[in-house]
């Protein structure tokens, strides 16, 4: 009897593991301004966004990451119901389909003072850069691509002999 609870907690630790290794490996992976590194994971579900725009005072600034206040939901859910601000679908630089409206005003977390301008949204990686082939950073990408598959593994020795590690 004693077995049989060691077998079934075993099982159930296996797959919180596996469960939550697989959540980690499918999360949306952004670009952001928001956080001390380069990239945020959004979630499996998760938006990113790219908010191009001005405080009003001719400063202009584009902020970007993980849309953590459902902005982004919001927006693409209601796409074809709000006729006051158009929302339209567009490429990215990557060929990634984005949904934008243009004059949202937003507060940034970062910033002091409303901004008004062309707010952006998708949800695959990398897919709010802000030109083509734009990199991104090496530990980044490490941390991507460590639970994969062996072409991953062939691209984090790339990685490491750039950096002469063998």
């Amino acid at each position: 009897m004693r077995s049989c609870f060691l077998v079934l907690y075993h099982l159930k630790s296996l797959t919180i593991i596996l469960l939550a290794s697989h959540s980690i490996a499918s999360a949306v992976r952004c670009f952001s301004s928001m956080q001390k590194s380069q990239a945020e994971e959004c979630g499996p579900n998760g938006y990113c966004f790219s908010f191009n725009g001005t405080d009003l005072a001719v400063y202009i600034k584009t902020v970007r990451g993980c849309d953590d206040n459902f902005i982004c939901d919001v927006m693409v859910n209601n796409i074809t119901e709000e006729k006051k601000y158009p929302v339209g679908r567009q490429k990215s630089v990557y060929g990634y389909e984005s949904y934008c409206a243009t004059d949202v005003m937003i507060r940034p977390t970062q910033e002091d003072k409303e901004m008004i301008g062309t707010l952006c949204c998708c949800n695959k990686n990398w897919c709010n850069a802000n030109y083509e082939h734009e990199p991104v950073n090496d530990l980044d990408r490490i941390f991507e691509l460590d639970h994969g598959t062996v072409e991953d593994y062939n691209i984090l020795k790339e990685i490491a002999k750039k950096y002469g590690i063998s």
